[in-house]
């Protein structure tokens, strides 16, 4: 029996990518973590050898050899060389990874088991975090609003990761008739709304709404407000129910920064003028900003603590400028671009392709993901998606072109 070694590589990459829930966030464990990435990159490097190719995907290979070379002499106008050097290697990898997904995914089916690993993992990751609370502390915090999650990995990444199942899992039974993962998903539920994050709430919402309104294999910006809409007021219902009300209890103080009252959290105000002091930076580098990471410089050299902005689209534009924001944000808008124009022929994938990044915008203001694995995982993922339509697209071409 021939060896695959672009299976191999594969499936390791199933297993790495379910690691990082569990693993990277020990420092014990994660040599695990990264021997299970040099793993992926051995079998990945054998079926370079063997088969003596690579995707032919040039346009991307260009964007991501740019990308990292931006992000490396960014470094020579950063306020601290040395710090950002490393957050350049940091992004370089992340962006190894994307490629290394690209030369590996070929068929849609592939592209399915890679969001099945991501939910297995997730799974992983639900079961440590009872072993470590226990059933009964979970429903005492979360029927008492308190928040779940940092001693697992980070409360927000927690809720993050836990809402990204729930949708994994919605999509696999709305999607592909699989019911079991309606009853799966209620796990990773419970656990996203016991982190007391809000962006987990907004992204439930927003990625439960496209979900319904792209079944029917269309995407049209009514159905989705009304399929968001009707949520909401699923979430509102459930807000009225004064036993369960303290689950809400960060949304309440969120809520009441909008009525110019004293009692929303500092959380949000913290927030607040952290943007703020990013886009004020901004205004004076719009162009290519103050290298990788240098807001959280910038916010040191300001208030003395080493921060980073708490939201993506801030730090882009105080680490790249316009130029880095335009190359970072413009591959997502091209890989939903490629999905909804494929979303009548391939309903299944284009749907949760186009829901995962919107999600990941969505999730995006709230959060710093700029070297982070995950972003560049569903990038990797999209391009492959981009591969597929792109080659069928070429064959029925072919096709028309044979018959006349």
């Amino acid at each position: 029996m021939e060896i695959s070694f672009r299976k191999l590589a594969l499936y390791s990459m199933y297993f790495y990518i379910a690691s990082l829930y569990v693993l990277a966030y020990d420092p014990k464990l994660n040599l695990i973590s990264k021997a299970l990435f040099l793993i992926v990159c051995g079998w990945a490097a054998f079926n370079a050898i063997r088969t003596r190719e690579l995707s032919k995907n040039t346009g991307f290979y260009i964007y991501m050899i740019s990308f990292a070379a931006f992000a490396l002499l960014s470094t020579l106008w950063s306020p601290d060389f040395n710090f950002s050097i490393g957050k350049a290697l940091t992004f370089c990898q992340v962006l190894f990874l994307s490629f290394l997904i690209v030369n590996m995914i070929k068929t849609e089916e592939e592209i399915n088991n890679m969001f099945v690993a991501i939910f297995w993992g997730g799974m992983a990751m639900c079961a440590q975090a009872v072993i470590t609370y226990g059933v009964s502390y979970i429903f005492q915090s979360l029927m008492e609003g308190n928040r779940l999650g940092k001693e697992i990995n980070q409360a927000n990444a927690f809720g993050l990761y836990t809402s990204i199942m729930v949708l994994i899992g919605l999509y696999q039974a709305l999607y592909f008739k699989k019911k079991l993962y309606l009853l799966l998903m209620i796990l990773p539920l419970i656990l996203a709304i016991s982190s007391g994050s809000r962006k987990s709430l907004f992204i439930l919402i927003v990625g439960m709404g496209i979900l319904f309104a792209t079944k029917n294999g269309k995407i049209k910006i009514t159905k989705i407000l009304i399929a968001i809409g009707a949520i909401i007021v699923v979430f509102a219902i459930l807000y009225n129910i004064e036993a369960i009300r303290p689950v809400f209890k960060r949304l309440t103080t969120f809520l009441k920064l909008f009525d110019d009252s004293s009692e929303a959290d500092t959380s949000t105000l913290t927030r607040l003028q952290m943007i703020r002091f990013g886009f004020e930076n901004f205004k004076k580098s719009p162009i290519i900003g103050y290298g990788i990471e240098g807001y959280d410089i910038l916010y040191y050299r300001a208030f003395g603590e080493l921060m980073p902005s708490h939201c993506n689209y801030i730090q882009i534009l105080n680490s790249f400028g316009i130029i880095g924001f335009a190359m970072f944000y413009g591959i997502y808008f091209y890989i939903i671009k490629t999905a909804i124009s494929a979303l009548k022929t391939n309903r299944n994938t284009a749907a949760f392709i186009i829901d995962i990044f919107i999600v990941n915008m969505v999730s995006d203001i709230g959060m710093t993901s700029i070297t982070q694995k995950f972003p560049f995982i569903y990038i990797g993922i999209g391009i492959c998606f981009c591969n597929i339509i792109k080659a069928q697209k070429k064959k029925k071409l072919q096709e028309l072109k044979t018959k006349t």
